[in-house]
């Protein structure tokens, strides 16, 4: 019982780090495209940061794993609520970003 419960942690910790990582990057990736936005202008950009593939895929990566974080835990119980609410909101926010 000990060695599941170990494991379990150990992945949770896994799916976390990947998380924050992927987070950092953004808010690392969202920084620069910023600077450049000042120099360069917006439409280079929206051309060469936000709508390139690895932009794409770098937001598609975070919810994947926000989503996989959701769904380990299902059943949810009312417990659960705000990490709930707080990664579907994320999600939503992600997908808003993503169509726009």
């Amino acid at each position: 019982m000990t060695g599941v419960l170990a494991l379990r942690v150990a992945g949770a910790q896994r799916r976390t780090g990947a998380a924050i990582v992927l987070l950092v990057v953004l808010a690392v990736v969202l920084a620069v495209a910023t600077g450049i936005e000042v120099v360069q202008g917006r439409d280079y950009v929206m051309w060469h940061v936000y709508g390139s593939a690895w932009f794409a895929t770098l937001f598609g990566l975070l919810g994947a794993n926000m989503l996989a974080s959701v769904l380990i835990r299902f059943p949810w119980s009312w417990r659960q609520t705000p990490f709930l609410l707080t990664h579907i909101g994320i999600l939503v926010l992600l997908f808003g970003a993503w169509l726009t």
